[in-house]
């Protein structure tokens, strides 16, 4: 003779039948919050990879120090220009003196 899963041989009073339903809606609520936790998990795991991903870091490395040797190299050329500019100015000036006299 087999039992079933009461254990009272299929007489099972209202006691039992509400505590398996309880047990089996505890059971289905728990399988609800882990099936929830994990598409939240899986949705957010592309997020983790690219928090986590350095592999762009490399790039704007030199993305930054590409920028800073053109600051240096504009200033530079704007620092110098300024004084180029005077000199040969002074220099045609010189020039236009001794052709004019």
């Amino acid at each position: 003779m087999s039992r079933d899963s009461c254990g009272d041989g299929g007489q099972a009073s209202r006691g039992d039948t509400g505590r398996f339903f309880a047990k089996a809606m505890l059971a289905s609520v728990d399988d609800v919050s882990r099936a929830a936790h994990i598409r939240v998990t899986s949705s957010l795991a592309p997020l983790r990879r690219l928090w986590r991903d350095d592999s762009g870091a490399a790039g704007i490395e030199y993305g930054l120090i590409i920028v800073g040797i053109s600051i240096a190299i504009l200033s530079t050329i704007f620092a110098i220009g300024t004084e180029m500019n005077n000199y040969f100015e002074s220099v045609d000036s010189r020039i236009a003196g001794r052709l004019g006299s």
